[in-house]
């Protein structure tokens, strides 16, 4: 059975698929300044409502067995039972994933119409579903080289798409002038080059071997999952579609603009330290000491995300101003509600370990479906007065209420000693130092605010780092960390 990282290696690995996981996700910022210069706020509204009616079909229509490939190939070492895991999810998700892409490219005018209320996005929205299979093939690829424990490998693999793509947009959007329909090609192009290479190094390392009693046990685990998703992307993505109906696509542009910078906090932090936690986390709860390290590395996780959020939500506004065409420059009051709720929802998904190791996932759909309920009344309330920065609030309180949903029902399926006291301390400490920021930097003169806003940010960043350091359990695991002027700093019990 493959061993648990230690803390050195989880932070190695970590930061190593960080720089991987930031590459290929890169190109949606490197590209900001092209996408407000070029394309007006309604276009970037129209890519905004492509993602989201993408991401919305792609648990059903997809066959999306992501979560379970961890799961089924770490609970054996059996190499034959390993190589079936992966060639069920290959065959399955490949083959209904394919079908689908293949109706939607067909179905691609009326599509059009229901969407934007026009067939002249026909042609966009039929070569946007081929992502559909594309993406999916892509994710287990990295997923596999995740298992196989090669970082350097998936860095490579990222640092290439990130070149490949970044190349594809610029000739197209900027030189070419494709707009909307430039985006998209280069997105499905660089996707679909990807997944056949990753798709086949697959493949060849791992063989093939279907296994019909091992794929029924993977869509029993996966099937509440979909329904959970499909509920996760109601709460997060179905207010463009009122924003548009109360509002205006520019209002959606500006939305999809001001989340862009709040998913940063995604890519920047969560996602590369999943890509080592979600296969982890199967190892570390047959330690003994088990929950004692689920609380140590979510005391030390939230921390670390409210301090990028922070900064996220403090210099969003001169990088805005900065980037962008004075049109794009609303988008700037959304940021710190959209930053909050990212934080309650990477939460969620750190507590939703209780039930998937329980395998009581339609308990993960059930807590979905209570928020999906909660964000409607809010997203109603609030979108009609308010617009975008409306919608920012209604998710920020959807997702908080959804956290402390989660975190009550976990504690009776598997209690991983998550502590709320210090969490509400840590949000404490960085909601005061935005505030203050905000009110410090009203010069007038613009890198004056800049200047103002850094020194109040490292003020802050001071004040949470020493708090979480004189939590003594913190500070034993922050220890077996190999950072030398780590172990030299005092900790509660020697103060």
């Amino acid at each position: 059975m493959t061993k648990p990282a230690t803390p050195g290696k989880l932070v190695k690995h970590s930061t190593i698929y960080a720089i991987g996981t930031i590459s290929r996700q890169l190109v949606s910022f490197l590209m900001l300044p092209v996408y407000t210069h070029y394309m007006t706020p309604a276009d970037y509204g129209v890519v905004g409502l492509l993602t989201f009616t993408l991401a919305l079909m792609e648990p059903f229509f997809g066959a999306r067995l992501g979560d379970a490939i961890p799961k089924f190939y770490l609970e054996t070492d059996d190499s034959v039972r390993r190589r079936a895991v992966l060639s069920v999810a290959l065959t399955i998700t490949g083959l209904i994933s394919g079908i689908a892409s293949l109706i939607i490219f067909l179905c691609r005018t009326p599509a059009s119409n229901l969407l934007f209320g026009t067939d002249q996005f026909g042609l966009v929205v039929g070569l946007f579903g081929f992502q559909i299979v594309t993406q999916a093939l892509e994710y287990y690829g990295f997923t596999f080289i995740r298992l196989q424990q090669k970082p350097i490998l998936f860095i490579v693999v990222s640092l290439a798409k990130l070149i490949v793509q970044l190349g594809m947009n610029i000739w197209l959007i900027a030189f070419l002038r494709m707009g909307v329909m430039g985006v998209v090609i280069s997105g499905g192009l660089s996707s679909a080059i990807f997944a056949t290479a990753l798709s086949s190094y697959i493949l060849k390392s791992n063989g093939y071997r279907f296994d019909f009693d091992l794929s029924k046990r993977m869509l029993a685990f996966s099937w509440p999952l979909w329904f959970s998703g499909l509920a996760g992307l109601y709460i997060w993505q179905s207010n463009r579609y009122l924003i548009r109906f109360f509002g205006s696509l520019d209002q959606v542009g500006l939305y999809e603009l001001a989340l862009k910078f709040a998913s940063i906090l995604t890519f920047l932090v969560w996602s590369p330290f999943t890509q080592v936690w979600d296969v982890e986390r199967f190892n570390y709860h047959k330690d003994q000491n088990a929950k004692q390290i689920f609380s140590n590395v979510f005391r030390i996780m939230s921390v670390f995300l409210v301090v990028i959020a922070l900064g996220i939500s403090i210099f969003a506004t001169p990088t805005i101003q900065l980037m962008s065409a004075p049109s794009f420059h609303g988008a700037t009051a959304s940021v710190p509600f959209l930053v909050l709720a990212s934080i309650f929802s990477c939460l969620v998904n750190y507590a939703n370990f209780s039930f998937l190791i329980s395998g009581q996932t339609k308990r993960i759909t059930f807590n979905n479906y209570v928020t999906m309920g909660g964000i409607t009344v809010f997203n109603l309330v609030l979108i009609p007065p308010y617009g975008e920065k409306g919608a920012a609030i209604a998710i920020m309180l959807a997702m908080g209420g959804q956290f402390f949903l989660v975190w009550h029902a976990s504690k009776t399926i598997y209690d991983m000693n998550i502590r709320l006291n210090s969490l509400f301390t840590t949000l404490a400490i960085a909601i005061a130092g935005f505030l203050v920021s905000q009110l410090a930097s009203q010069t007038g003169e613009f890198w004056l605010n800049v200047g103002i806003q850094v020194v109040i940010y490292i003020f802050t960043t001071v004040a949470l780092s020493v708090n979480l350091w004189r939590d003594p359990e913190a500070h034993a695991y922050l220890s077996k960390v190999p950072i030398p002027f780590l172990n030299r700093l005092p900790s509660a019990k020697s103060s």
